[in-house]
């Protein structure tokens, strides 16, 4: 079941989602400016109480991986993170049972690491190098898909978009420059804001 809560971060009180065993290891789902948690509404109770249980169907396979070490013994290279809480360091040394040749390296950390230090397992990143062009067109195309997603929703429900830069002008109405800089007045018996996850109040005036 997935419960609503606030948490005081800071000073300020945030919204959260959450669901599953408060005993486990927690994994936190964090978005972004203009979506919210809803966004993760289907997401987090598969998460909460199948997860684990679709894990555990590897389970069936483990004899016949370990079968296949001890005939045909892969040369194997084993990097394994000290400090998971389920993939243990025990859980590493029981490969050299069926591989009693392979390489074993214990990391204090994670994949970040062992990126950087991949020369040291004979792995080297030689011209490596980030294109920040082509990284900044995905964030776009992922943007572009979930708006389409957001803009079909809307017209689903019959609800009417807006996109554009808006203020208030008076109580409970806003004044909108669209794209197109054409302005358009709207006025509501409710206004929801949502801040984002960058909220921030102008000192001073507020015109408008």
């Amino acid at each position: 079941m997935t419960t609503y809560n606030y948490a005081e971060v800071h000073g300020h009180k945030m919204f959260h989602r959450e669901a599953g065993d408060k005993s486990a290891p927690a994994i936190v789902l964090l978005h972004g400016f203009p979506t919210s948690s809803h966004l993760y509404r289907n997401l987090i109770p598969q998460l909460a109480d199948n997860l684990l249980q679709h894990y555990s169907s590897n389970i069936a396979l483990y004899d016949g991986w370990h079968e296949y070490f001890r005939t045909s013994q892969p040369r194997t290279l084993i990097v394994w993170g000290k400090n998971d809480p389920f993939f243990t360091v025990e859980g590493a040394k029981a490969y050299q049972r069926d591989l009693p040749k392979a390489e074993l390296h214990l990391l204090d950390t994670g994949v970040a690491s062992y990126f950087r230090r991949s020369e040291e397992f004979g792995i080297p990143k030689r011209d490596f190098s980030v294109d920040m062009c082509a990284v900044r067109g995905r964030k776009r195309r992922m943007v572009s898909s979930w708006n389409n997603v957001y803009l079909e929703n809307y017209k689903k429900s019959g609800a009417e978009f807006i996109l554009g830069s808006g203020r208030f002008i008076g109580p409970k109405t806003l004044e909108v420059r669209l794209h197109d800089g054409t302005i358009r007045r709207l006025r509501g018996t409710n206004v929801i804001i949502n801040t984002g996850t960058r909220a921030a109040f102008r000192t001073g005036s507020w015109p408008g």
